[in-house]
């Protein structure tokens, strides 16, 4: 049957022109603010093999619709250069305790802020403390679209 995954994605596709709509009525917050820098398949194939799993499908559509970046807050992706910015902190917190699940989509120095591989929640942890992982959002574009609403309301 069809009908379930029609229906989860017009869901997807939904939130995106949501997300997309905010930041396009909202030029004096988000004009510059991403980095139009965005990964060809051959790179996000390098980050499935560094990282050990598949990119969650919501994030490759953030690196392929703004690449890098925000306004009040800074969700990672590749930078001009090339190198694969979310994937260098992700080995980089792996050593100090990170969950091999989790993929870091933005640092806020004291913590980071994750997805979840095996479940699409985003999450946060730190290296600092023993609290673990923290549940932030039930997925990415609830979390994308609080932290544009956030900005909007901090500008």
């Amino acid at each position: 049957d069809e009908k379930p995954y029609a229906t989860e994605r017009k869901k997807i596709m939904d939130m995106q022109e949501k997300i997309a709509n905010k930041i396009t009525s909202n030029p004096e917050v988000f004009e510059n603010s991403f980095l139009m820098r965005f990964p060809t398949e051959k790179e996000l194939s390098k980050a499935k093999d560094l990282l050990g799993f598949d990119i969650p499908n919501e994030y490759v559509w953030f690196l392929k619709t703004y690449g890098h970046g925000g306004f009040f807050f800074e969700f990672l992706g590749y930078g001009i250069n090339g190198n694969a910015i979310l994937v260098e902190k992700t080995l980089y917190e792996r050593k100090f305790g990170l969950p091999t699940e989790l993929l870091v989509i933005e640092n806020c120095d004291e913590y980071v802020v994750c997805i979840d591989s095996s479940n699409g929640k985003v999450v946060s942890w730190s290296k600092y403390d023993k609290d673990g992982v923290i549940a932030v959002a039930n997925d990415f574009y609830e979390y994308f679209m609080d932290s544009v609403e956030n900005a909007i309301a901090n500008f």
